[in-house]
């Protein structure tokens, strides 16, 4: 919080019972951990984020991604020249937001000989599974 603002902050929740605040960084499930978009965006930000765990996607596969569509070849703007099966990747859009945490469907070496409707990544939660779960 921006030192201006610390003090109406302090005033608002000085009455409230706040056990505790910060960053969801995922979940644990059955042992394994799952980390969320808001992470992801906090290794981002720090630069700790590998290069080879990000793609960049057209303005069309930012619409197709956020009503929780994959990732098909005909959208990738910019993917990993060595990009692994199975790697997570953080997906950007043109304005350099992550949007979305995808799995590698291919290795970039099957890149090339992809069709253009075939899938690149799965999506596994975007920006827009928030507008979409029911409430």
């Amino acid at each position: 919080v921006p030192s201006e603002n610390s003090a109406i902050l302090e005033e608002r929740l000085k009455n409230e019972d706040i056990n505790a605040a910060g960053i969801y960084f995922g979940f644990i499930k059955k042992g394994i951990f799952h980390l969320s978009l808001e992470g992801v965006e906090f290794l981002y930000n720090l630069q700790i984020l590998p290069n080879c765990n990000k793609i960049k996607i057209s303005e069309k596969g930012e619409k197709s991604i956020l009503y929780g569509n994959d990732i098909l070849k005909s959208v990738i703007a910019t993917m990993p020249s060595e990009l692994k099966k199975n790697t997570l990747l953080a997906v950007f859009n043109q304005k350099n937001e992550i949007i979305a945490i995808a799995r590698a469907a291919i290795d970039s070496s099957s890149f090339q000989n992809l069709k253009l409707n075939q899938k690149v990544a799965q999506n596994l939660v975007d920006k827009g599974y928030y507008l979409r779960k029911r409430q």
